[in-house]
Order: C-alpha cells, then structure tokens, then sequence
C-alpha cells in the first residue's frame, strides 16, 4: 500500500516498520460506522481475495478498520491479506531466489534452528509463544504456498495447483494441529514435512520448503515480527541511515497503473530530457511490462547495483510514449525539512528518524532561530518512526532536566528503564506538533513525551497506536556454516522481532491508544488550524 505523507519512504519499509496492525488507528472523534459502507468494503475485500489481489484487499480491509477496529473479524483478514501480500513479494523477490534458495539444505535447516530459537527466547512475550504454535504456522505458510500457482510453477517443477490438494490434505493432517512439541521436536517435524514433500515432488528445492516455515513462525509472534528478505533488510537498513542507490523514482498504484508519484531532486530521474513529471504513466521496467505488477515489485526493479542501468517505458499525455535510460547511484534522503510560514511560525518536518536525523534537526532549527520565528511547529504527519533513540534525543531538546520521556519494559530485564531529560537548558520556543494517524512508533514517543510534559499542543489526529520496538537479527550465510562465522558469506535476509514495549511519561501504553491531539483537525486544514495554534502561544508569551 502506498505510503502517505513522507515522499522517500517506500510502501513496504512503512508496513515493515508499523507492523500488520493499521486496525488500531482511531481517529480523535471518530465518525458514526455506517453498516452499508461496511458491507460494501468487505464485499471489495473478499472480491480482490477471491482474484488474489492481497494489496487491494488488505486496503479495503484497513478502510473497515480504520472506522472500527472492533469489527468482527476483520483484523484476521486483514493481517492474512497482508500476509500473502508480503508472501507474493517474497516469492518474487530476485534476492530471494539468488541469496537464499541457493542455501543447501543443511544451511535451511540451521537458519530454522536460529530463527526459531530466537523467536522462543529473544521475544518480549515469550509466554505467548511455543515450539508447537511457531511449526504450526510455518505447516500453515508452506500450505498456502502448495495453492500457488507460480510457486508450484516454479518450485515444484511445473505442476498446478489442484496437482498437490491431496499433498496439501496431508500435511494438515499429520501435521496442522501439531500440540505440545519441544524446539527439538518442532525441527525433526520439519525434517519429515522436507521428507515427505521430496519424495512426493522429486524437483523440489527442499530449501524453498525450510523457508516457509521460516516465515511462518516469523507471523506466529505478532503483527509487528517479520521475516525480511535480503533485499528487503538492505532497503531498511538503507533507509534507516537516509541512503540507497537508485534513480529517485517513487511510484504510486492508481487505477491499476503505476505512475509516478515523486521525483527526487538531483537524482537521475530529475535530469532526465525531456523531463519526467508526477502522474507520468510507468508502462514497463526493462522490458517487463507493469501490467497487474505490484507495486513494491516495481519499486524494487527501480533499485540495483550502483552504475548500472534501467530502461522505463514512460508514457505522458505531453510526450507520448517514450523509453528512458536512467543510471542508478547513491542518493541521499533527508529526513527534516523546515520552513518559515506566515506569521512568523517556523515549521520543522520531521518525515522519519534516521542516523542523519538529529544533525538535521539542529541545523533546520538553527536556520530558523535566525528568522524571526515567534514559535515552531513540529509536523510529525506520516512519520512511521525508525531509531527510538533519535527520537528521545529530539524530545530531549524541549524537556528540562529530569523530565520523562518514556519507560521501557524489555525482554532482557537490564535493559528495562526509564529515559529522561538531561538538559539543563531546554527550548523555550512555543510548540505545536502536528500528529495524523499515521504517526507511529518512535513519532508517538516525541508527541506524547512532548503532551505530556506539557511542553506543546497536540493538533490533529489520534496517532497510529504503536507501543513496542524491535530488534534487528541479520542471517549471513556463515551465521548457517558449522562452525558459524556470523560475519561472513552473502546476506541471507533477517528477522525482526519485538524485543520491548514502551509507555507514556504517565504510564500509558501506546499500543492500541496512541496520542489524541488537543485540538482534533482533519484535511487539507490541519496545518493551519496548527499554525493558528501556534500564533496564539506566542501571542501569550510575548508582553
């Protein structure tokens, strides 16, 4: 689904990031549920399901979500659309298939031990979890897979679905309800279930198995705990230090085409002639047409190695149809913007938090403090969070010494505790933050230590509703070699899991609450009802 609000931040990082959880969203005053919307959506859902159109139904699911989380039902749709969503991704996913079906089999098999192993001990609630419920939903996503038409294409040498009902039968059977089983007994059931698929299908890739359940016990934890392909993990990591290599291209899906959203400045595409403009019609990505292509697979096409070349079909109303050769390379993505507006109110944007992120900060803020700005307004719209640590770094500019930003319950007990404000000389300008509901994560932090304290006014929406962080484990191949060399041979994806929860400087949880603004805005008129906000603070402090 297309991210809203921070050009630069890919639809998939924004999912990854927040989890399989929108349904918690909630608006501050939330509208009257009409039951004749609902059916209509739900009626739109289980028609893109029925098709296997995964992104457009989990849209339709969320919208039933977004008005009422408690709708029956509906969150379990929604989480298993996704899940086929990120599936289908992964299937299709080139690292994938280069960097991870290449794995032996004992390879697998040892990355299963790992991933497992850490699922059932690095977890925050680890009493939640078992080895039997973590097979269980790898037997699930192996099962699904079988009813895939490319998977069993591709992986099980050219056979069709309705070919493996009565191998898809039998694994439910022997192994579907699985109870009470050791971490030991979870990976010998894995062993028979290869054992079994081999000898029913001879050209199996018997690593292409093992990974299913990989991902399956990834989803058995929570909606926030993923398993991320090699491509996926280098795209997070990327992002999180504001960099990646490609042609500064983001794309949007409207109408089932694929057109251009943003254009990044100083990038490939932005020096393209004659130029590239946003609603430009995506036809093809070397050669392969963007007909019924999702979207996150076309973002994906757009990266690649440095210096190396991608051909668009581009089609616009002014130019026709024309083909475009764009080169990719490093491209650096800021994470604050600022502006003066009128009135004298500075605006700082806050679209994620990055390495890059606080140095950004200080140096737009210091911009401003040369105007004459009377007050600040922090937009946090969009921002889906990213490094904790920059956030409370950033709340910690505005709160006095001692104030609390946030407390932190952890699965390892020494790293439960409290962070608070070491600054002796906070800012004093006034402050409004500007929140929407998807505000999440790390931006819930900033806004709600910031309410909190009493240190800004909060406009806008009630926020995401994310109270947890996660742990990155990054799977090299020589972490699977025996003896394991953790820093060593290809990047085989990872894992991230949820390894804390956070709460409010008053004690309240974050998750499935968020922030609810001081003052409730909608639209087009957040901003300004933000503004006005912040003219009338200064107003107060100035004699």
């Amino acid at each position: 689904m297309e991210a809203r609000h921070f050009p630069w931040r890919r639809g998939l990082w924004l999912a990854l990031a927040l989890g399989l959880a929108a349904y918690l969203t909630v608006p501050a005053t939330a509208p009257a549920f009409h039951g004749d919307t609902a059916k209509t959506l739900r009626a739109q859902a289980e028609h893109f399901e029925s098709l296997g159109e995964w992104e457009r139904a989990a849209d339709k699911y969320e919208e039933i979500l977004r008005l009422n989380r408690n709708s029956p039902g509906i969150k379990s749709r929604y989480n298993y659309c996704l899940r086929r969503y990120f599936q289908v991704l992964r299937l299709h996913d080139v690292s994938y298939r280069k960097e991870v079906l290449s794995l032996s089999f004992p390879q697998a098999m040892r990355m299963y031990e790992i991933v497992l192993g850490n699922l059932l001990h690095n977890t925050l609630d680890k009493k939640k979890i078992d080895p039997a419920k973590l097979f269980r939903c790898g037997v699930e996503e192996y099962r699904v897979a079988l009813g895939m038409a490319d998977f069993c294409a591709e992986h099980l040498g050219g056979l069709k679905p309705e070919q493996t009902v009565n191998f898809r039968k039998l694994i439910h059977d022997n192994f579907g309800n699985r109870a009470n089983m050791t971490y030991e007994q979870a990976v010998d059931a894995l062993r028979d279930v290869v054992m079994k698929s081999a000898n029913t299908f001879p050209e199996v890739n018997t690593t292409t198995v093992v990974m299913e359940f990989v991902c399956g016990a990834c989803y058995a934890l929570d909606e926030y705990t993923v398993y991320l392909t090699p491509r996926q993990l280098r795209e997070l990591c990327d992002t999180l230090k504001g960099r990646y290599v490609g042609v500064g291209l983001r794309l949007k899906l409207e109408d089932g085409k694929l057109l251009i959203a943003d254009i990044l400045p100083d990038s490939p595409a932005a020096e393209s002639m004659p130029p590239l403009s946003r609603d430009d019609h995506v036809t093809s990505i070397d050669t392969k047409t963007t007909i019924g292509m999702p979207l996150e697979i076309a973002m994906g096409l757009l990266e690649g190695d440095e210096g190396s070349i991608v051909h668009l079909g581009v089609f616009s109303m002014t130019h026709g149809q024309r083909i475009i050769e764009l080169r990719r390379k490093p491209l650096f993505v800021p994470s604050v913007t600022a502006e003066l507006l009128e009135g004298d109110v500075g605006y700082l944007k806050i679209h994620c938090f990055q390495d890059t992120t606080l140095q950004e900060f200080d140096a737009r803020l210091m911009e401003l403090s040369r105007t004459t700005m009377r007050a600040l307004v922090l937009d946090l719209r969009g921002n889906p969070g990213g490094l904790l640590n920059v956030s409370i770094e950033v709340a910690k500019r505005f709160l006095p010494n001692g104030a609390l930003v946030l407390s932190q319950v952890h699965h390892d007990p020494n790293q439960t505790k409290a962070f608070r404000s070491e600054n002796p000389a906070p800012l004093t300008v006034p402050l409004v933050v500007l929140v929407d509901s998807d505000t999440a994560s790390a931006a819930e932090v900033l806004a709600g230590a910031l309410k909190e304290n009493k240190r800004a006014r909060v406009v806008g929406q009630t926020t995401y509703g994310k109270g947890c962080s996660q742990g990155l484990l990054k799977l090299q191949e020589g972490l699977l070699r025996s003896p394991p060399e953790p820093s060593a041979g290809l990047n085989t994806g990872g894992i991230r899991i949820t390894v804390a929860r956070f709460f409010s400087p008053t004690g309240q949880p974050y998750s499935g609450r968020g922030v609810d603004p001081d003052i409730f805005a909608d639209g087009d008129l957040q901003l300004y009802h933000a503004r006005e906000e912040a003219l009338r603070l200064a107003s107060m402090q100035e004699p």
